[in-house]
């Protein structure tokens, strides 16, 4: 009997396997699902990491190609109509007179954009995409905007001779409130008076002493007034105590009983309110320059609901710069006790006369 033993077949090395053994194919698999789950994640929060460009920055005209503009200078009507053709874009103007405002022209190679914005340079123009392919030319609007405000009843206030606001009062009449004389650091009236054009500040010319002035070339140095009455003497005022300087230019004569032509100067003191307070300024400087001033205002509720007292003081001392001998001095104070009759705060009726020493 013959017996036929088969040997087992051995592998070289340039032989491969027909298959892959099943741990193989379990790992393979396992990895391509994991790749699959993990992998789109991945790609996710990456394109969530990538900078956007905000809405608002997008605009039609960025992605305008670039296009050769040859246009001449000359007026917006004939200038547009060649941009139009060479850009195909459609152009609209606000307003009809804009059409014959002249343009620089423009020359290269540029986007719409910046073509339009050689176009309309030196110009009072500007221009907005309203759609993709409209353009709008306006005029340049000023984004910024200013608040005036004023107490047109002053003059009224600080003299009984004018009965009607300013804003009805048939005259031009300056104002310089005192949050502008606080606010300018004013010591003297004649700083005060620079904020109204019109008026000369003289330097004692003729060997005038104090406050000398001149109103529309008219000295004015004797039309000093203090609520209404006139305040005479040739000295260096000092605003502490005043709460608006009014200047009336032209003939006053019929409202104040005299004046130049020039017109008048009129100081509107502070006066007492319900209000309780106290403020002061400390000021220092070169040359000893020490200033201080100090305002109080106290209701008096023992001689009834609608009395007041207040006291303004002032005192400024200095060296004067480049002189070792001269000096100046100021001391002065106001007591002004007030007593308002009825329930309307513009009728006033004064216990003692406004005192300043």
């Amino acid at each position: 009997m013959r017996v036929k033993i088969k040997k087992p077949r051995t592998k070289t090395k340039n032989s491969t396997p027909t298959s892959w053994p099943a741990a193989y194919r379990w790992a393979a698999v396992g990895t391509l699902v994991a790749y699959s789950a993990v992998g789109d994640k991945f790609n996710v929060a990456k394109a969530q990491d990538i900078p956007r460009r905000p809405q608002s920055e997008k605009s039609s005209q960025s992605s305008l190609p670039v296009r050769r503009y040859s246009i001449p200078a000359g007026i917006l009507e004939s200038v547009l109509v060649s941009f139009a053709e060479t850009s195909g874009l459609s152009i609209k103007t606000a307003e009809d007179d804009i059409l014959a405002v002249r343009s620089p022209g423009v020359s290269g190679l540029y986007t719409a954009d910046q073509a339009l914005a050689k176009l309309l340079a030196g110009t009072s123009l500007s221009y907005k995409f309203t759609s993709a392919s409209t353009v709008l030319i306006d005029l340049k609007r000023l984004a910024t905007s200013v608040d005036v405000t004023t107490n047109v009843d002053a003059l009224a206030a600080s003299s009984p001779k004018f009965s009607q606001p300013v804003l009805e009062t048939p005259q031009t009449i300056t104002a310089v409130p005192q949050a502008v004389m606080q606010q300018q650091g004013v010591t003297t009236l004649r700083d005060a008076l620079r904020n109204v054009a019109g008026i000369s500040l003289a330097a004692g010319e003729g060997g005038a002493q104090g406050d000398n002035l001149t109103i529309r070339g008219f000295t004015a140095r004797n039309d000093l007034f203090i609520d209404g009455m006139r305040d005479f003497g040739s000295y260096y005022r000092d605003p502490f105590n005043t709460e608006e300087v009014e200047v009336l230019q032209g003939p006053s004569s019929v409202s104040f009983g005299r004046g130049s032509t020039g017109g008048v100067v009129n100081q509107a003191t502070k006066t007492a309110g319900l209000t309780r307070f106290i403020s002061g300024d400390m000021d220092l400087g070169t040359d000893l320059t020490r200033r201080g001033t100090f305002d109080i205002n106290q209701p008096l509720h023992l001689f009834g609901k609608r009395a007041a007292f207040r006291l303004n003081v002032m005192a400024d001392e200095g060296h004067v710069a480049g002189r070792d001998v001269a000096e100046n001095r100021r001391f002065r104070h106001c007591a002004l006790p007030r007593l308002w009759a009825g329930y309307h705060q513009s009728f006033q009726l004064e216990l003692l006369p406004s005192k300043c020493r």
